[in-house]
């Protein structure tokens, strides 16, 4: 991941936004870059995933200056996108290079040929206006506010905070949390004016306002498209070829991936495709936590995977006395509360991935609710296989 942070209006300072992307280090240890230009400053901490040169430094601008860009995330068709702009000249192998002249030559409509997991905002200098985009399912986070007459954005909270946007609660939002678990509030966040871009939306910033967000993509209009085979197997097919395509596309990257290998069928069946797609072992390693209370174990799982695909496999040990230690570091880590205890298992498996030099994970969260790859889950399974009409 990396870091984006900007502010739009009369008074943007170059100055604010380089205190915004040094607490924001942690997320892009690898380089730093500010840019400003009157009424705009933007700011950016990379992560170096693709195109491991300087070449890749953001902010980005095309050749003419009338656009620059910082972004975060991953467009995984982009070299598709660049055989299509023949006519552009690039100085770099990164997409974000491609994200930013999609952009130049087709405006918000590129954003429904972008296969991948973003937040960006690019600054069009003819027009004097800040887009900023999400992607579709809301993976990359974007967080707004309007302070006096500026607009500031960040892929953090805390970036907010460091620009002196204020730590008042949002009280509606946390009664919600406490009193009936919810904590995804679309728009709201736990902080009072700080505000997400939704998923599967952008909008258009000028003058120091955001205008209000524009809707290019949902689940619903989704499933609505989407023609379903009455067929079964033929179910099963296009759902494997979807599972094989998005690992091939995920494994463009110029350092070394990590799998998190759970004992679910989430994570096994994702280690299965990316072992077909990628043999090479000392590319791919493996990565999970373990817990001393058998109850809770999934090593044997793990360890079989492992052994199958011949991966690498690491462990870390999780015990209760270092859930204990460590909450307090997860939790404002994550700025806001967040699902439950595995977020901290998860954060311990991650670092030991870093010491092993792999900033790039893979993982399959998600995918256990539609496999059924717990017992938890089958419940909603069967149902859903009643309604189909695919129950005996």
């Amino acid at each position: 991941m990396c870091g984006i942070a900007g502010i739009v209006g009369p008074h943007a300072d170059a100055r604010v936004v380089a205190q915004m992307t040094a607490v924001q280090q942690h997320r892009g240890p690898d380089g730093e870059g500010l840019w400003s230009a009157p009424g705009v400053a933007l700011g950016h901490r990379r992560l170096k995933v693709i195109d491991l040169s300087e070449a890749g430094r953001q902010p980005m601008s095309t050749p003419d200056g009338r656009f620059t860009i910082v972004y975060n995330g991953e467009v995984y068709n982009y070299q598709e996108l660049r055989d299509q702009l023949p006519s552009e000249v690039f100085r770099s192998r990164t997409d974000t290079e491609v994200v930013l002249h999609a952009y130049a030559r087709q405006g918000p409509a590129c954003l429904e040929r972008f296969v991948g997991m973003y937040g960006l905002a690019i600054w069009d200098a003819g027009e004097r206006q800040l887009f900023c985009a999400r992607d579709r399912l809301g993976i990359k986070p974007f967080y707004y506010a309007q302070l006096g007459d500026s607009f500031i954005f960040a892929s953090e909270i805390r970036a907010l905070l460091a620009a002196g946007v204020s730590r008042a609660l949002n009280e509606r939002v946390l009664y919600d949390f406490l009193a009936r678990d919810f904590y995804d509030h679309g728009e709201e966040t736990f902080f009072a004016g700080i505000r997400t871009l939704p998923p599967g939306s952008w909008m258009v910033v000028q003058d120091g306002k955001a205008g209000p967000p524009h809707r290019y993509w949902s689940i619903s209009s989704e499933v609505e498209r989407i023609q379903v085979s009455p067929n079964a197997q033929e179910r099963e097919e296009v759902l494997l070829t979807l599972c094989s395509e998005a690992v091939k596309s995920h494994l463009r990257s110029d350092v070394p991936i990590g799998v998190a290998l759970s004992g679910g069928l989430d994570s096994a069946t994702l280690l299965a495709l990316l072992d077909k797609a990628h043999p090479d072992p000392s590319r791919v390693e493996a990565f999970s936590f373990d817990f001393a209370d058998p109850a809770y174990t999934e090593r044997p799982y793990v360890e079989a995977m492992a052994r199958e695909t011949g991966r690498p496999a690491h462990f870390v040990e999780v015990s209760p006395k270092d859930f204990a230690d460590t909450a307090e570091r997860f939790a404002i880590s994550q700025e806001e509360p967040f699902a439950g205890a595995p977020i901290s298992a998860y954060a311990l498996c991650f670092e030991v991935a870093r010491r092993h030099g792999f900033v790039v994970m893979m993982d399959g969260s998600g995918m256990d609710e539609a496999l059924a790859g717990y017992r938890r889950f089958h419940p909603a399974l069967w149902a859903d296989l009643l309604i189909a009409g695919d129950l005996p």
